[in-house]
């Protein structure tokens, strides 16, 4: 038995095309699939109640789907089809209203689009994490793998926000990018992903999100030497940072003088900042 046969979705998507979002709620078996709380039968409500118009509803649903299929980072049978259809919903016009945050230590102001990418990025980073480390994921057998099989349509779906207008949105959308290219059926992809971001780079005048993106690409192992004569110091020491810069005399240099005069180099992380200290590993659901 395949896994996509143990933990059925119908509207499965086809050589990496998203399904239409409602396709998955129709055709989903959820009475056969579970999450932190036992059966599914509520999460199709709460993914619908993604969509609709008053943004508190959205922010209650996002909230009991991160305690419910994504308890604690841990994946459940529900996980797989509730990230396909979050993913196909991602360009609905409802998901740019402005976000009502479920947590009361998130204040950051945002739209509903930028949390939902956050979360798919989660469900990718779970999902990676047996591929990434030696250790066991915590996950029953089968599940895991259940989501591993539609991180290419949610790739796909999340890729296209790399650009948006807000920058809370592509913020997210790399974060959610980087998690998914941890896969290594999606190796490929980073050249062309790795393009759309020196686009970003050039665009952008936001310091902060700059040297974010050129430390994903460096992390990545693509060139960053064209930014080693970047105006901005900051961004000279992130491209100067890339393992692939290691032996570059021009980059030996810029990292002795960031060293030398840190202060220019010096940059902000906000508090929402989020790493995931060694030897992290999803809690399993109680």
């Amino acid at each position: 038995m395949t896994t996509q046969d143990e933990f059925p979705i119908s509207g499965q998507p086809v050589a990496d095309q998203l399904p239409d979002p409602r396709s998955v709620i129709e055709g989903t078996n959820w009475a056969a699939l579970e999450h932190a709380y036992g059966a599914a039968h509520d999460t199709p409500l709460r993914l619908l109640q993604l969509l609709d118009k008053d943004p508190e509803v959205q922010a209650g649903a996002l909230g009991q789907l991160d305690i419910s299929v994504l308890h604690q980072d841990s994946l459940y049978s529900a996980t797989a089809p509730a990230a396909l259809f979050v993913a196909a919903a991602l360009n609905d016009p409802s998901t740019l209203a402005p976000h009502e945050n479920y947590t009361a230590w998130d204040d950051r102001p945002r739209p509903l689009r930028a949390a939902l990418l956050e979360w798919l990025g989660r469900i990718a980073d779970a999902a990676a994490y047996g591929e990434t480390t030696d250790e066991d994921d915590g996950n029953d057998p089968g599940i895991t793998e259940a989501v591993r099989a539609v991180r290419g349509p949610i790739y796909d779906a999340v890729l296209p926000h790399l650009l948006a207008p807000d920058p809370t949105v592509r913020e997210a959308a790399l974060r959610a990018t980087a998690a998914l290219l941890q896969s290594p059926e999606l190796t490929g992809r980073v050249s062309g992903t790795t393009q759309i971001l020196r686009q970003l780079l050039a665009e952008s005048t936001d310091r902060r999100e700059r040297a974010v993106t050129l430390l994903t690409i460096g992390a990545w192992g693509e060139d960053t030497t064209s930014w080693l004569a970047d105006p901005d110091p900051a961004i000279r020491i992130c491209a100067a940072l890339s393992p692939g810069c290691a032996g570059n005399t021009e980059a030996t240099r810029t990292i002795l003088r960031a060293l030398a005069r840190p202060r220019g180099h010096r940059l902000l992380v906000p508090r929402t900042h989020r790493c995931r200290p060694v030897g992290y590993r999803p809690a399993a659901a109680h």
